[in-house]
């Protein structure tokens, strides 16, 4: 709790007309944003943020589609350690009218936080979304996810051979083709490195139900 006593976060928490209950309730766009040198610092100001959110929209109760929904957009997930509150409810948070975009940066950075919960913690993802993989553990894990698929690939053969006495024989050949069919991956874990590679512009999208797909990434800086 060091962060408290911060000259800058004391003049941050004194009582005025914001409270962030209120813009969860009606829907208001709230943007949090931190140098990164600050964020081991005000690691549980932040986390007290995601905290608050995520109480006021259970203690709403469940909602309908037409009930206000808040999405939460997370950079740097893991820079806020091991979230107990959000691998505990993240699977019926939608019910409760939140849903959460944590953003990271390979699959080792889930499984230090999460441990034996990891692939959990990823199951209960609505879809996740991946591109700019650099890394072999989480460019396989995306590969197994998609899937594999089945395959027929034709060979063709030609022999030649001589026709005739041994001394002045005609030269003679025969094509054969034949298939077969075989299971491969969707995409090899080197195929999700160079498809989804940044300069592409593409990304990997696997929804939680269905197969998955790729999509063409847009820079924000597109949107006016």
């Amino acid at each position: 709790m060091k962060w408290l006593a911060e000259p800058d976060m004391q003049a941050h928490l004194v009582n005025g007309a914001f409270s962030l209950r209120q813009a969860v309730r009606e829907g208001w766009s709230i943007f949090v944003s931190l140098p990164p040198d600050e964020i081991p610092r005000f690691k549980g100001w932040l986390r007290l943020i995601v905290q608050t959110v995520i109480d006021t929209k259970m203690e709403g109760g469940a909602v309908g589609a037409t009930r206000q929904q808040t999405l939460c957009l997370l950079d740097e997930f893991p820079t806020l350690g091991r979230f107990k509150a959000i691998e505990e409810s993240a699977g019926y948070m939608a019910g409760y009218g939140l849903k959460l975009v944590p953003i990271i940066q390979n699959i080792g950075q889930v499984k230090a936080h999460y441990a034996k919960n990891w692939e959990t913690f990823l199951g209960n993802a609505g879809a996740i979304v991946a591109f700019g993989l650099n890394d072999g553990e989480s460019e396989t894990y995306i590969a197994d996810r998609l899937g594999r698929k089945f395959v027929t690939e034709a060979t063709r053969s030609i022999s030649t051979g001589l026709g005739g006495p041994m001394i002045g024989g005609t030269a003679n050949a025969s094509e054969n083709w034949s298939t077969a069919r075989h299971e491969r991956p969707i995409r090899f874990p080197n195929e999700i490195h160079e498809q989804g590679a940044r300069e592409t512009n593409r990304a990997f999208v696997l929804p939680a139900s269905g197969r998955g797909f790729t999509i063409r990434r847009r820079s924000y800086a597109d949107f006016p």
